[in-house]
This record gives structure tokens, sequence and C-alpha cells, in this order.
């Protein structure tokens, strides 16, 4: 099985290693390292909002290449990387993939950008069918990326990612779609959700990046307290994880303590872009000026970055 990346970059014929920016772990000679890294403070202020919370929108970014259908975003520094499908051969093998009376055919993408939505570039991941990218984390170190089967009880490459020096590496394959994952630098552990994080899942690493028994099964618990369907999810505290999603018309984001596998705090976004919510897929969450900012990119293909503030009740 071919399981090696493909780098692609969109003006030159290869992409180099990031600018350095000492803040993330990416160092001049461009080793990355992680960090230690103190309490972000993420989680408290996210605790202070409800649903009556003000989202106030500060920016919105188009982003100047096709998107396709985008799944996880985390910002590096001064640039975003966001992973993305794409599907090839239209709604006919879709239907039939779904039926199982065809092989789905696609890519899954990690493209990164910058600030003005400048596609900086596209790396390439996947095999054979797995190729649905889904919702991504940065430990400090490595960028995560979870490339399952377009369906659900599949299979998943999990990646780990350098973004210094681009190499793209398969951690291990697990057998169920993988949706969404995070990473506890602190403990090391890996955390995903299965399709439609029904269920959550988690393994320990090593210092290394790597399982640290790669014959153990993994710790599995039922998801039954999520408000929404996780589409992308990071660690921000301790044990604290937020994650974001949808469930039809409905778009929330769900603070979830992963030694209980329970949301401790829950709250919903009443904003939409078009017909879906807001929270439909990749969002990323950082304190700015001493508010909490997320970031969103809900619409395929075509696609605009959106900033909103947000003030608690």
């Amino acid at each position: 099985m071919d399981i090696s990346p493909q780098l692609v970059s969109p003006r030159r014929p290869a992409l180099i290693a990031p600018k350095p920016v000492g803040e993330t772990g990416v160092s001049e000679a461009g080793k990355v390292s992680r960090p230690q890294r103190a309490a972000s403070g993420i989680a408290e202020a996210f605790s202070r909002l409800g649903d009556a919370s003000r989202w106030t929108r500060v920016a919105e970014v188009p982003l100047a290449f096709k998107t396709f259908h985008p799944q996880g975003m985390v910002k590096v520094g001064n640039e975003y990387w966001m992973s993305s499908v794409e599907v090839k051969g239209g709604w006919l093998t879709r239907i039939l993939h779904a039926l199982h009376l065809a092989p789905e055919r696609g890519t899954g993408h990690l493209f990164r950008f910058d600030q003005q939505g400048k596609l900086l570039g596209d790396l390439k991941l996947g095999s054979g069918a797995m190729f649905h990218a889904g919702g991504i984390d940065f430990d400090g170190k490595y960028l995560w990326i979870p490339v399952a089967e377009y369906r659900a009880n599949s299979n998943t490459l999990v990646y780990r990612v350098d973004p210094a020096t681009l190499k793209a590496e398969v951690a291990f394959q697990f057998p169920d779609h993988l949706g969404a994952l995070a990473v506890n630098p602190e403990t090391n552990t890996l955390y995903a959700g299965s399709w439609s994080a029904e269920k959550l899942y988690s393994w320990q690493l090593n210092e290394q990046g790597e399982l640290a028994d790669p014959g153990a099964a993994p710790k599995m618990t039922y998801n039954d307290g999520r408000s929404v369907d996780y589409q992308d999810m990071h660690h921000v505290d301790g044990d604290l994880v937020l994650a974001s999603g949808y469930r039809g018309f409905h778009g929330g984001i769900d603070l979830v303590d992963m030694k209980t596998r329970m949301p401790v705090h829950q709250v919903q976004v009443p904003v939409r872009v078009g017909a879906f919510p807001i929270t439909r897929n990749p969002f990323f969450c950082e304190q700015v000026g001493g508010k909490l900012q997320f970031t969103f990119v809900p619409q395929d293909n075509k696609s605009s970055l959106f900033v909103y503030e947000v003030d608690g009740d």
C-alpha cells in the first residue's frame, strides 16, 4: 500500500519550510521541539460563555484557492493549516460507493495559508479509499491528521506532520472512521472521535509521537452527552478539549473533560453562513486582547475565513 504523501505548491516546484515563529516551537534552524505549555485560559473563559453570548464578526477573509470540503483547522504562528476532502467522480459515484457497488476516489489535502487567505502550500495525504482528511490538532511539535474512508465504521490512517520540514508520517492505522482528533502534549495522549463522534477513543503516545504500546487497544467510550456531532477538536487546558460541530441546523461547541469523557460546558452558536451553522467543520479558538476569538471556515470550494469575538452573558 502506497501511503507516501505528495507535496504540491501553487507557484513553485517545492514547498519550503515556514518562516521561524519562536512562540510555536519552530526554531531558527527549522527544527521543531514541543514547548512546555502554560495554561491557555481558554477553558476558563469558554466556561463563562452561554447561549445568550454575543458573537461579533471582526473579519471576513476570502480564501484565494479552491478549498473543496474543509474539515479541520489550526493556527501555527501567523499561518493556518486546514484539512480538506476532495471527492472525485460526482454524485453517482458517491451513491454507488454508499451502496458498496463502486470504490470512491478522492484526495486528502492539508492546506497552508496566510492571514490574507493566500495559499502557501498543499500537502496531499491518504491512500486508496482513505482520503477523508478530518479534524486536526497541533501539539507544539506535530500536526495530527486522520485520513479515513468516507463512511462510518471503516478505516483510518493517522498522520503526524512536522510543519517545519513538511515531513508526513503515518503514525498508525485504525479500523474505524476517525473524523477528528486532539492531542494533549502534557500527558502525551491522543484523543479521537469516530464518525459523528458517536465514540471517543484515546491512545498513549511516547515522546517521539509514536504509540507507546502498538498492540494495546485504545480506550473507548460512547459519547452520549455531546450536544452536536463533533467535526473538529482541539486540546486547550489540562484534560480539556474544545469540540465544535453541528447536528442538522443546530451548531455548537462543547468543552469536554477527556478524563470522564463528558462535556462540562456546552454553548449553542447561533451564527449561520447561508444555510449552514458556522460551526460546520473547521474552527480554531484563541485569546486575543483578553477576549475569546473563534475562526471558522464553513463553506465548500469557494470559502472565506470568518473571525468572531465572543462576549459572555
